[in-house]
């Protein structure tokens, strides 16, 4: 079976002799290899290894996300994250999607940036629900936020204070606002 592939252009990717432009969001699932100019207009999400020949330009230093899964909602261990060379910055937003779904009681998440916790206000309810549904802290990180701040090399961890009903799978976004 033939498949038809869209015009890159009508996706939002441009293919210039110099460069490679996203004029839209782009996801792409597995690795990413630019041997000229890459500038991104919109977001690009990148499952794989991003490997640049040359330049690239874009907001893309402005922040970035770190992710993981959580195995098991009920069992309480959590995540740990370490804040890359040059992450400097604060915590703006955790999002979190169930991976299967979760019966028998809600989970509530804490997190911590080097084993300092964060207020409960930025606690993420994670309801009984089933694959795909998202939740997002409570509050608003701001850089005024107690121990909400990321230095190159901190460890910031994510975990169910109060551990889930069920052994659900739980994955965790942590964006970084750069400063």
């Amino acid at each position: 079976m033939t498949q038809v592939l869209p015009d890159l252009a009508d996706i939002g990717i441009l293919s210039l002799e110099a460069e490679t432009v996203f004029t839209r969001d782009v996801e792409i699932v597995n690795d990413l290899i630019a041997d000229k100019t890459l500038t991104a207009q919109q977001n690009v999400v990148i499952g794989g290894n991003l490997v640049l020949m040359e330049t690239r330009t874009g907001d893309h230093e402005q922040s970035y996300v770190l992710e993981g899964v959580i195995e098991d909602l009920s069992a309480g261990d959590g995540i740990y994250m370490i804040a890359p060379t040059g992450g400097d910055g604060y915590i703006s937003a955790i999002r979190v999607v169930l991976l299967s779904a979760l019966s028998g009681g809600a989970a509530v998440l804490d997190s911590t940036v080097d084993g300092n916790a964060i207020p409960a206000t930025e606690d993420i309810d994670v309801a009984n629900g089933s694959p795909g549904d998202v939740s997002v802290n409570n509050g608003s990180f701001t850089a005024a936020t107690t121990n909400n701040d990321v230095n190159e090399g901190s460890v910031i961890r994510v975990y169910p204070s109060t551990p889930g009903g069920s052994a659900a799978r739980l994955s965790v976004q942590v964006e970084i606002i750069r400063t």
